[in-house]
């Protein structure tokens, strides 16, 4: 059988679990894609959400319950531990909020330091195609996702991600253990009320 004769076959008789509705076009740039061992190619199959809006908790304001539960998908991280996590950070949810402690630039739902913001707007602007501004909710929100998933990453768990958000990778391990112990309870807390 020629390469001829397999692009002209449907999708399913060359790649298992592909859909057969497809363009020509995207037949042949999958058959591309599969001789030459390049496989990222993405279909866009409607898939079931993990969580929804009513997996995140009822202190988190209606406004902002939609966009913790896409959030949540789009990082695939618990959206009830960033909502306490938030909850903790700034319980008035006030995304205008700065921290009062002298020389803190902590600002927004989330929180943000200027070292945060240096360090995640770059990704943040990569996947959304913009600077991120800490005071405006969605924005603070997906950057918590965003930091928490890359530290999610680099330490291995959910919780070593909420202790690193709040004194450091370098800080929750070593001077600082104590107190990201203390945040990580506090936080957890905030959903057994």
């Amino acid at each position: 059988m020629s390469i001829l004769d397999k692009i002209s076959q449907p999708v399913s008789t060359v790649v298992t679990k592909t859909p057969t509705s497809i363009t020509t076009e995207q037949r042949v740039g999958l058959f591309r894609r599969l001789l030459t061992g390049d496989m990222s190619y993405k279909f866009s199959v409607q898939q079931t959400p993990k969580y929804k809006v009513e997996d995140v908790p009822p202190f988190v304001p209606e406004q902002y319950r939609p966009d913790i539960a896409q959030l949540a998908n789009t990082y695939d991280f618990d959206p009830k531990k960033v909502s306490a996590l938030l909850h903790t950070e700034n319980t008035p949810w006030d995304p205008k909020a700065k921290n009062p402690m002298r020389g803190s630039t902590a600002r927004g739902l989330g929180q943000h330091t200027d070292a945060f913001y240096q360090e995640y707007n770059p990704k943040f602007k990569a996947q959304y195609g913009r600077d991120y501004d800490r005071t405006m909710p969605f924005d603070s929100m997906a950057a918590t996702f965003l930091g928490l998933s890359d530290l999610r990453s680099r330490l291995g768990s959910e919780e070593d991600a909420i202790r690193a958000y709040h004194a450091g990778v370098k800080g929750f391990q070593g001077k600082y253990k104590k107190q990201a112990e203390e945040y990580l309870a506090k936080v957890m807390s905030q959903l057994s009320e």
